[in-house]
């Protein structure tokens, strides 16, 4: 088996029949590519196989569209046929972002069909009597972005429109709280903590909404995004925790029992988040509380073979390694970093990172912070289009080779790792690293074969050498 934990499916393949095709004559019609190069004893996928990839994809993520009355919704995942999602993490908005992805690639009309059917059961859902969080990931956020997104791609203000709304009912759901505004929610992952609480990270709580009202207002969403976002750094400052060395912050507020210093739910998004209020407001306190954010997470590291890893939190020899507690999440703290300030030290951290990530064997060797996840938010789509990030924003030619390799390796460990069935490709994962035994199929653009698509889709443009045509995100520094 080539996955850590015993599965109830059978895989493609192990890793070393995987790699004893690529003896010169192709690839088997298991993995649904047509043929590889090998180069110096490593396999390598081609710009097209990574296309036709994509295609797969979205050929079985197409397969789990239901119509609604008001358009069309996908459902979470193979398993449970029942369960939608509208938000961007697992549900509708984050894959509508995928198909404007294959759409601007290869503009079929299947795609544009999609892309409206979903948005205007999106829009629909978000003019109704809807109660979500301020977080970008899972709640209101991340709607509005797509939203934006769709009518700028449709030219139809009616979602452009709806955007604007969603923002007044994200705003009319916090609260002041002492120096600016909060949202009191209750606490997820822990049921131990039975009265609601200030949400601060990025993923539920305020850092997220914060990074999307930047990006609102930069981009002229909604007249009073800036006067928000402002409110919503202005209570952050307020709340974070000053430690010997710069500062952190927990994910609620009163703090709960469990710090986790990355992007996801710590200093490393809050720190991204005040980076880009420096460049909305010019204000330097923002900078200066970035830095603080930095310095906190660099006092925390922990050295590896080769460079440096920030554990998970709690448990110092726990390292993840993708966007939510690892080096493609918080990497992009010290990115903008070095883009605002000119200090290269900053981007030495980014690298010193990514060799910590690499020196311990990623993306083969799987460990307790790469576990059988496969996606954007916590496995190796994250990690592969990260890497490919810096391969694309860098004039280093020895980093460009370093950071290209990495994501063909992820690219090959997710085609051994998939299930075809005829031109369709998805994935079985444990989404959650506590529960390896709870597998499931799933279509998300964080957790599912909507972000593995779009990482395909981006090596395809790099491997051909055309512009990306990746969607910049609210809460990254990277894409068109």
């Amino acid at each position: 088996m080539c996955d850590p934990y015993k599965t109830n499916h059978e895989p493609v393949m192990t890793r070393r029949q995987f790699h004893g095709l690529f003896g010169g004559a192709g690839v088997a019609m298991t993995l649904g590519v047509s043929s590889c190069a090998k180069e110096e004893g490593v396999a390598r996928v081609s710009a097209e196989n990574c296309l036709e990839i994509a295609r797969q994809c979205e050929n079985w993520v197409d397969t789990q569209i239901a119509p609604t009355e008001n358009g069309a919704i996908w459902k979470f995942s193979l398993d449970l046929p029942k369960k939608h999602k509208h938000n961007f993490y697992y549900g509708s908005a984050g894959i509508i972002i995928f198909y404007l992805e294959l759409f601007a690639n290869d503009p079929r009309p299947h795609y544009r069909d999609r892309i409206l059917q979903a948005a205007d059961e999106l829009l629909a859902f978000a003019k109704g009597p809807t109660v979500l969080g301020p977080g970008w990931a899972g709640g209101f956020p991340g709607i509005a972005f797509v939203l934006t997104a769709v009518s700028r791609f449709s030219g139809d203000t009616k979602y452009a429109d709806g955007a604007r709304l969603v923002f007044e009912k994200l705003m009319a759901q916090s609260q002041p709280i002492g120096n600016g505004v909060g949202w009191l929610r209750k606490v997820p992952f822990f049921t131990q903590y039975k009265e609601p609480r200030e949400l601060l990270d990025s993923d539920m709580g305020a850092t997220g909404a914060g990074m999307t009202l930047v990006w609102a207002a930069e981009n002229g969403v909604h007249s009073k995004a800036k006067e928000w976002a402002i409110q919503v750094a202005d209570r952050l400052i307020e709340v974070g925790e000053t430690m010997a060395q710069g500062t952190r912050w927990n994910m609620t507020e009163p703090a709960i029992n469990w710090h986790t210093p990355n992007f996801s739910h710590g200093a490393g998004g809050v720190g991204y988040f005040m980076t880009r209020m420096f460049q909305l407001t010019g204000n330097e306190t923002y900078l200066e509380t970035a830095i603080s954010a930095a310095h906190y997470l660099q006092s925390i590291e922990v050295k590896q073979t080769k460079g440096v890893l920030v554990p998970h939190g709690g448990e110092e020899n726990l390292f993840y390694l993708a966007h939510c507690h690892g080096p493609a999440g918080t990497g992009k703290l010290f990115y903008l970093l070095t883009e605002v300030t000119g200090d290269k030290k900053w981007q030495e951290s980014m690298h010193s990172q990514m060799d910590g990530l690499l020196s311990v064997g990623a993306p083969e060797t799987r460990g307790a912070g790469y576990w059988n996840n496969i996606s954007q938010c916590c496995g190796d789509a994250g990690v592969g289009d990260y890497a490919l990030h810096l391969y694309d924003n860098s004039n280093n030619a020895a980093h460009k080779q370093k950071y290209l390799g990495l994501a063909q390796r992820v690219a090959l460990e997710l085609i051994m790792r998939s299930t075809v069935e005829e031109d369709k490709r998805y994935w079985v994962q444990a989404e959650h690293r506590t529960a390896p035994e709870f597998l499931q199929a799933q279509t998300g653009f964080m957790q599912g074969a909507a972000g593995v698509g779009s990482f395909f889709l981006h090596l395809s443009r790099v491997l051909t050498d055309k512009p990306t045509v990746k969607i910049s995100l609210p809460n990254s520094p990277f894409g068109a």
